[in-house]
This record gives structure tokens, sequence and C-alpha cells, in this order.
């Protein structure tokens, strides 16, 4: 698989989720993908690049209390991963 196969993935997936929410008359906001996770499994791949989950929960808390502060109050977080037969 390309490097990134994962963030283009979930970039598409989003907008296109997005695309039938909002013509579905949902208000939204697609969110920047974090083009990193939890990979202490793969330490074998090359420039694979893993966060520790204790640096990813911050990273999500600290976006949680932003959009609490908008006055957004319900998030959805896509998780991608190319399954091997991709």
């Amino acid at each position: 698989m390309p490097y990134a196969t994962d963030v283009i993935e979930a970039d598409h997936i989003a907008a296109e989720a997005a695309r039938i929410a909002y013509e579905k008359g949902t208000k939204l906001i697609v969110l920047p993908t974090i083009p990193f996770g939890v990979n202490t499994g793969q330490k074998d791949i090359l420039l694979d690049i893993n966060i520790n989950p204790s640096t990813q929960f911050a990273i999500l808390n600290d976006i949680i209390e932003v959009l609490d502060r908008q006055g957004i109050y319900k998030l959805l977080i896509l998780n991608s991963r190319p399954s091997k037969n991709s």
C-alpha cells in the first residue's frame, strides 16, 4: 500500500459522508485528518510514525475542549486503516 493510504481513505470517506449528511440538512464540519496513530506493533515498517496512546488522548482531549468552547457538543471519530487485502 502507498504511504498515507489510510489518511487518503479517511479523507474520502469523511468527505462523502459529510456530503450525504449535508444534503439531508445536517450542519457539520469535517476537521483535518490526524495523520499519526498508535502503531506500537508496527515498528518494523519503514517510516511508520507512532504516537503513544497518552499523546493521542491528549490531542483528542484538546480538540474536544476547543469544540466545546465553540458550542459543538457532538464529535464523530473516523478511524481508518486499510485492510491488508486492499
